[in-house]
């Protein structure tokens, strides 16, 4: 029997990994010379490799192929005819079908919640997306703003523990900034 073989590649994982090495990141550089350099022996290939991997798709092309390459070995069966990557249109198509279809059966809803948030790339991140996030697990902090009568307007701040600001004594503004009205 043959398997159809596919590559789970969505999530932002690999574009942090691109964006690292684009960044000429050293101990990503390394790492990812040390994984190509399982496959290639000539060093200024492996350089050629990891350089190009400053295009995202360039790593999923490679591994994939090296993925392939070590199933075969090990005795796998695949049907490669059927190969494909969640990042193929055909994929995103199938994915969009399932959501209408999801929310047809009003098994989706749309609400507030607090996530993680990557500023760089401007998106939602989960901890799989996370530079160490599978073994640092990033956590949400939750502020509480306060607000202070101060003159004419208010000062707003923050703290992460609501049950100490009964016992503030005083807070630091800097004089030389400028604050909004």
């Amino acid at each position: 029997m043959l398997w159809p073989m596919a590559f789970h590649i969505t999530g932002t994982p690999v574009l942090g990994v691109s964006s690292r090495i684009a960044d000429n990141d050293p101990a990503t550089l390394d790492l990812y010379r040390g994984y190509v350099g399982i496959y290639e022996k000539d060093s200024a290939r492996i350089g050629e490799i990891v350089a190009s991997f400053k295009e995202p798709w360039n790593i999923v092309k490679y591994f994939s192929q090296k993925l392939v390459y070590d199933f075969r070995r090990m005795g796998f069966s695949l049907d490669m005819s059927r190969q494909f990557t969640t990042g193929d249109a055909e994929y995103n198509r199938f994915v969009e079908w399932q959501f209408k279809k999801y929310k047809a059966a009003g098994y989706l809803m749309q609400a507030s919640y607090p996530i993680l948030y990557c500023a760089k790339c401007a998106n939602a991140v989960g901890e799989d997306d996370i530079r160490d996030g599978d073994t640092e697990p990033v956590e949400l902090q939750q502020f509480y703003a306060l607000k202070s009568k101060f003159e004419d307007g208010f000062i707003i701040s923050c703290t992460l523990r609501p049950e100490t600001v009964f016992g503030i004594t005083n807070m630091f503004v800097n004089p030389g900034a400028t604050y909004a009205k």
